[in-house]
């Protein structure tokens, strides 16, 4: 199917169309007393979903069908239900799990976090239980001295 705008005045006009998919998409629509899925469109047009969905978005972008609905396929999948006609789109709900996963998530990382920070402090305080303080010459001295240990391993 190409990607070049087709101009219908009507969904009857889309019947006329040199598309294949989208006349059989549309006969669908005129012909449908529910709403349904691109997966039962594609069945009764015996077309594939790609095509049939990109014949139903041409066909929304004209304002002749909307999805007035979702329905839950699966475990967390959901599916657009179109119908024929001018309305507006039913936008689709989040889904709940995903908001549990993300703060169970964001709760992981503040945990993980705050052990890091223990551990800092833990580690900040044996620091300086172990190495006593030091003025700047006496630290040049420290560091000479560990430099000459290191090169003598090399």
């Amino acid at each position: 199917m190409s990607h070049k705008k087709l101009v219908f005045n009507c969904l009857e006009d889309c019947l006329k169309s040199n598309s294949r998919v989208v006349a059989q998409t549309a006969r669908v629509l005129l012909d449908a007393k529910r709403s349904m899925t691109v997966s039962e469109i594609a069945e009764l047009t015996q077309s594939s979903k790609a095509y049939v969905g990109e014949s139903l978005r041409t066909i929304r972008l004209e304002k002749f069908a909307y999805i007035c609905g979702w329905k839950k396929v699966g475990v967390h999948a959901m599916v657009a239900l179109y119908i024929k006609g001018d309305g507006k789109d039913v936008p689709r709900e989040p889904n709940p799990r995903a908001k549990i996963y993300r703060t169970k998530e964001l709760q992981y990382m503040l945990a993980t976090t705050r052990k890091e920070i223990n551990l800092a402090k833990r580690f900040n305080d044996i620091n300086k239980a172990l190495v006593p303080v030091r003025d700047m010459k006496q630290q040049r001295v420290v560091n000479q001295r560990y430099l000459e240990h290191v090169q003598g391993i090399r």
